[in-house]
């Protein structure tokens, strides 16, 4: 006979109270923080470092700020590393060139200001070439003793790769900590290796994060943050295991490491900063008629990363979606332009985006995906897929519109929320096109 104040039902009454204490609940844990993660072309010249500060500076609840490798750095360590096993010389010439790029960019950087510190940046972008170094002598020597006596050569080979790849992000983190030291001197700022906070397991070039193992080390580290009038600046990818081995999350793995930590601090929301205004429903650089996706799901963002969508790394949403954390993604070109906020939303009727995956490295991924329902299946040179996220139309046929146009597929997965199919390469851009036209 209970009822609510306004006559409602006990089940309705129960629903807006749990809601209610849900919602006060997110209030109560969540941080006036923000965790602010800066992309490899967002800091890839001095010019782009300083509108990444700029963006720090504007909001003092910007306290911890992840960042990756400068543009292209990751690529050229792993071809520094890939040639260091045929000629040590050649490995060397390339590492030079890195070394070049990073001390001018130090330099151009530091030249905004008056300052004296430029000689000891230098010191440590020095040492951490020596580094580099002798991670090259052993990937063309060997790996050394200790290596091998705490597992396999092919584990040692791995974990010479993964602190090869941990180069690119403490430089550009290291430069980026002393431009933001200068342009906020009344703030106080610290520098920590991510190393120290993101535990994993040892698989070294796609580890896994121990989540509970993350929230403590973060929490003894920076957890009273949002009481200080203090900025940390640390690395995206990179973490360690129980031995103290380096790690890495997984090639764009930034992303990750911004919402891992996300899940340890209870930011009020995790900010993914790029080069693009946030998450279109197609890749734009195939269909300039894309547009942004101002909200999304979780869920729908998860699936469009997963399934070949480059904007995000795929686990980004997993730490923080329970825990109803935002995540913003937008561009350090115009950040006045807005982005995308990824949310908890009711399931939206119809279409949501459109991955297009034709890269050999995404395929070979989604290879490992698709065969689980397709035994033996090899995405080769001359196909792609298409996946459309969201609902079809009642009244929308895909074999029947694909056929139409005379082009061939071939279904590789369908779920609840996502429909993928193979196609032909040389057509995926019109299918994509006519599908862009006729769906959103």
């Amino acid at each position: 006979s209970f009822r609510g104040g306004s006559g409602e039902s006990p089940k309705i009454y129960l629903q807006k109270t749990h809601s209610l204490l849900t919602n006060l609940r997110k209030w109560v844990t969540m941080k006036e923080l923000i965790v602010s993660k800066f992309g490899g072309s967002s800091v890839k010249d001095a010019s782009a470092m300083v509108r990444c500060g700029k963006i720090v500076a504007q909001n003092c609840l910007r306290k911890v700020v992840v960042i990756s490798a400068t543009y292209n750095t990751t690529n050229q360590l792993e071809e520094m590393y890939r040639q260091a096993r045929l000629d040590l010389n050649e490995s060397k010439l390339l590492l030079d060139k890195n070394r070049d790029r990073h001390l001018r960019l130090a330099q151009d950087v530091l030249a905004y200001f008056k300052t004296d510190v430029l000689e000891t940046v230098m010191t440590d972008i020095e040492v951490l070439y020596q580094e580099a170094e002798g991670l090259l002598l052993e990937a063309n020597q060997g790996p050394k003793s200790e290596r091998l006596r705490r597992g396999s050569m092919d584990l040692a080979q791995q974990e010479i790769m993964a602190q090869l790849y941990s180069i690119g992000e403490r430089l550009s983190s290291r430069i980026f900590f002393s431009y933001l030291k200068h342009l906020m001197p009344e703030r106080s700022l610290r520098h920590i290796d991510a190393r120290s906070m993101i535990r994993t397991d040892s698989t070294f070039l796609e580890a896994k994060p121990k989540w509970d193992a993350i929230a403590t080390k973060t929490e003894a580290l920076i957890g009273d943050i949002a009481h200080k009038d203090e900025i940390v600046v640390t690395q995206g990818f990179i973490g360690m295991d129980e031995m103290g081995r380096t790690t890495i999350l997984g090639r764009e793995g930034s992303d990750y490491t911004a919402t891992l930590l996300g899940h340890a601090l209870k930011p009020s929301s995790v900010e993914i900063w790029t080069d693009v205004p946030g998450i279109f429903d197609v890749d734009p650089r195939i269909l300039p008629s894309a547009h942004v996706i101002r909200e999304m799901d979780y869920d729908d963002a998860t699936l469009m990363a997963s399934l070949g969508a480059k904007v995000l790394f795929d686990q980004t949403m997993a730490p923080v979606c329970n825990l109803g954390i935002p995540i913003y993604v937008a561009s350090t070109l115009a950040p006045e332009n807005g982005g995308t906020w990824i949310k908890r939303l009711p399931p939206l009727p119809g279409p949501v985006g459109m991955a297009l995956a034709s890269h050999p490295r995404t395929l070979k991924q989604l290879e490992q995906r698709f065969c689980q329902n397709n035994p033996g299946i090899l995405l080769g040179e001359r196909v792609g897929v298409i996946s459309l996220i969201g609902n079809l139309p009642n009244n929308f046929d895909l074999d029947v519109f694909l056929s139409g146009m005379g082009i061939t597929s071939k279904l590789l997965e369908k779920g609840e929320r996502h429909i993928s199919f193979l196609i032909q390469l040389e057509r995926l851009e019109e299918a994509a096109s006519a599908l862009h036209s006729r769906l959103f």
